[in-house]
């Protein structure tokens, strides 16, 4: 089924705590969504990784442990309590043990195998599936049954048996009205069918299901985003070029063009669309404060520097960056607070969330901006997002993916508060996206800090000179969405050859510091798990 990305879904999303989407939000989402379809308190978990991925170098130094545990607790990203996983698991009785295997493949590099069980009731279900960036996920098996979800919609599967798959298929469809999609699939000793709604499903629909002839057990979950997608609702233009052609038929800025997109996507209203955006906004602006408050800790090798920073660029000590003044700060302070576990509203990742904040926060302080021209601006990056959602904004394709995407999407926001069109506005992000690609995501001790911090800071100073060169009428040349295409062909290249792992985390430093914070969170994790054991 085509679906089309949202910007409230995949550019604006997730809100989660930091530091790394793909590592909190990604790993939440994929518990969460098996715990539902599981169907009851589970009371041991495995959680099974590739010896060959990612997880390796990150499950403990950005907080992915964290995550799968707060899904299974039940919880959404944005839980209070995301640093009391462990002692909320022990409470809840829940047996957590994790494993790093050689039979798991490392490519997808986040992949991980889920064994749910429940001592109750004796059932036992597995589950396998990735992180894919960004906040995204996939589970593309349940106990040896194929299937495929993104969480985009309401799920039921019905576990059938093998010789009444088609049968039960059939019955399905007769029962469900208005699906989006029905799929079965043969598994070791069952067949599944997966039906995709937009709607909740019924307690009456579930009990139909349930008592048609060789259904053996039926199981749900809900969506994990903000948006439900459908396909009866398609956007308003789909490429950058049908964007101009479209802003510039009806006569409308940028940022209207997006409030449409993203409305005839969700069939929300203009004013939820705006409510919406506004309400992020609200987040941003909150981990900004957070950032600059005392006391955070990041429990990692570089202490915050955001307050100071922050004094140093007031106190006129600084060469005067105009709008850089106020965005390089709050560029900091967002990843601060992210890499502490503060909720933010990942930009279009953790990794990269401080550049597009920080250009409007700058402009907005040197060109007296309303609220609402900054929330406008917002959706405006957002929308330029959009184009680049076939990487998953993933750091595996490097951080061109991460910082390159959040550049380019800061210079087309500013260049539409800038009085720029539509045209201006791709121009700028084709721009952001030539002057970063290649670069390798390089993050020392798996933790989104070094060197994301600087790399978030000077991504506004590339940002604001991308929008200034577009709106001086510089030729970008290369279309936005070919750009996109380049960096997905670079990003292949930079997985296949492994070359995010031989920059500032192969240097002799990198790689001390690497093994050594890598020893301590794993010996922080085995000691609560023994703890949890013991009790």
């Amino acid at each position: 089924m085509e679906t089309y990305p949202s910007i409230f879904n995949e550019s604006l999303a997730p809100v989660t705590p930091g530091p790394s989407s793909s590592n909190t939000a990604g790993p939440f989402r994929i518990a969460r969504t098996c715990l539902e379809f599981f169907g009851e308190p589970v009371t041991k978990a495995a959680i099974e990784m590739s010896s060959g991925g990612a997880f390796t170098f990150t499950y403990f130094g950005m907080r992915s442990d964290l995550a799968f545990i707060g899904g299974l607790l039940g919880r959404e990203p944005d839980h209070p309590r995301f640093l009391n996983a462990y002692e909320d698991a022990k409470q809840a009785g829940i047996e957590i043990e994790y494993r790093f295997l050689d039979e798991l493949p490392p490519d997808p590099s986040e992949y991980v195998r889920l064994v749910l069980s429940s001592s109750v009731s004796g059932r036992t279900m597995t589950f396998c599936g990735a992180s894919v960036g960004g906040g995204g996920f996939y589970l593309d098996s349940v106990d040896g049954c194929p299937f495929y979800t993104r969480g985009y919609h309401h799920e039921v599967l019905l576990f059938c048996d093998p010789d009444a798959q088609s049968a039960c298929e059939s019955a399905a469809r007769t029962l469900v009205s208005g699906f989006e999609r029905i799929e079965s699939s043969p598994g070791e000793g069952c067949a599944m069918i997966d039906i995709k709604l937009t709607g909740e499903p019924s307690q009456e629909l579930l009990a139909s299901l349930r008592g048609i002839q060789g259904v053996r057990s039926v199981c749900t979950a809900s969506p994990r985003h903000a948006v439900s997608i459908s396909r009866h609702r398609k956007p308003v233009f789909l490429t950058p070029a049908e964007l101009v052609s479209y802003a510039d038929g009806k006569g409308i800025p940028v940022w209207q063009a997006a409030v449409d997109y993203e409305m005839s996507l969700s069939g929300w209203t203009q004013q939820q669309v705006l409510n919406y955006a506004d309400k992020l906004w609200d987040i941003v602006l909150a981990s900004i404060e957070g950032g600059y408050r005392p006391g955070n800790d990041m429990d990692a090798v570089v202490p915050c520097r955001a307050p100071q920073v922050k004094e140093f660029y007031e106190s006129g000590s600084q060469v005067p960056g105009g709008i850089l003044d106020t965005a390089v700060p709050v560029a900091l302070a967002i990843q601060e607070y992210s890499n502490s576990s503060g909720i933010i509203v990942c930009i279009p990742t953790g990794g990269a969330s401080g550049v597009v904040p920080g250009i409007i926060l700058g402009a907005a302080k040197q060109m007296d901006l309303s609220r609402g021209q900054q929330v406008r601006a917002l959706l405006v990056a957002g929308l330029m997002g959009v184009f680049m959602a076939e990487t998953d904004y993933f750091g595996a394709y490097g951080c061109q993916a991460e910082i390159g995407c959040g550049v380019g999407m800061a210079a087309g926001a500013l260049a539409s508060l800038m009085g720029g069109n539509a045209q201006n506005a791709c121009d700028a992000a084709s721009l952001g996206l030539q002057s970063l690609l290649g670069l390798v995501c390089d993050s020392v001790c798996g933790a989104s800090q070094v060197p994301c911090f600087i790399r978030n800071m000077t991504g506004t100073a590339t940002a604001l000179v991308c929008a200034n060169a577009a709106m001086a009428g510089l030729d970008a040349l290369i279309p936005l969405d070919e750009m996109v295409g380049a960096l997905m062909r670079v990003g292949l290249t930079i997985r296949s050859a492994r070359l995010n792992t031989m920059g500032a985390n192969a240097t002799p430093t990198g790689a001390k510091l690497e093994e050594e914070e890598i020893a301590r969170q794993k010996k922080a994790v085995d000691e609560k798990l023994q703890r949890n054991e013991g009790s």
